[in-house]
């Protein structure tokens, strides 16, 4: 066919191997989902061994030793599944899930002297009030003093004279669902088995489409893994994918250009 143009940056899916190393194509093993890709790149060097020809200036031969081919996947957005696949890490969802929100801004009411809480402190764990100026309220369980504040169910109450005053609370409330990933001690990213869909134009005139795939048959998530930086203004993320060698019979990377034109 004619030499082709990317139309798109494409969609990665990912697949974990069975603990046999067979390969199943199953929701259990499978990263969806997985967010705005904003562009893949395509790497590959090669490491190599010049031998000697002692009578000449030209090299007898260069041996290729080593391929390095590596996909670089650049995510506009996070999804949490598909970093704790790469990173090895294992994802849950869980249910009433003890959470903390940490120095949450309010004004005690002038008129009842209460803040209420939402969501609702937990009633067991942590529960901390410190005024603007760091210094703590005390927790009571009588009717509190200047300086002091109680609790009953979602309500914090405090002394008339503290009216008014902003504070910062830092408290455990109760999640009834959340997911969690956890990092373990030993760190051990599998190996994985990627899909890329995309579409592509043929030149010189650019008008017919094609669907394209490209297929890593093994490859492991290498170097850094960094999560997008927690601000307003967020950037994205990215990850790189080195390809590992192929089970028997499987290319290590296979492309292919569906000949039907779909637009």
């Amino acid at each position: 066919m004619n030499p082709i143009l990317p139309l798109k940056a494409g969609k990665i899916i990912l697949f974990k191997f069975n603990s046999n190393g067979t390969l199943t194509k199953t929701a259990a093993n499978v990263a969806m989902n997985n967010g705005t890709v904003a562009s893949i790149e395509r790497g590959r060097s090669i490491e190599t061994k010049e031998l000697p020809d002692g009578n000449s200036q030209y090299p007898m031969t260069v041996r290729d030793l080593k391929v390095n081919d590596t996909l670089k996947v650049n995510m506009s957005s996070f999804q949490p599944a598909l970093y704790a696949m790469l990173s090895g890490e294992e994802i849950a969802e869980e249910t009433d899930v003890t959470m903390s929100l940490v120095e949450v801004e309010e004004t005690i009411d002038e008129t009842d002297f209460t803040v209420v809480l939402n969501p609702a402190y937990d009633g067991e764990g942590m529960l901390l009030v410190a005024g603007v100026d760091s210094t703590p309220f005390a927790k009571v369980t009588e009717t509190p003093a200047t300086g002091e504040f109680s609790v009953s169910a979602d309500t914090l109450t405090f002394n008339s004279t503290d009216a008014g005053k902003g504070i910062l609370i830092a408290y455990d409330y109760t999640a009834a669902e959340a997911t969690s990933s956890a990092l373990p001690e030993t760190i051990k990213r599998p190996a994985l088995h990627a899909i890329i869909s995309s579409e592509v134009t043929d030149e010189p005139d650019e008008q017919n489409i094609y669907r394209s795939n490209t297929i890593i048959d093994r490859c492991k998530s290498v170097g850094e893994l960094k999560p997008p930086d927690k601000k307003p203004d967020t950037d994205g993320w990215s990850y790189t994918l080195q390809v590992l060698k192929p089970r028997g019979g499987q290319a290590p990377v296979k492309t292919l250009i569906d000949k039907a034109i779909i637009a």
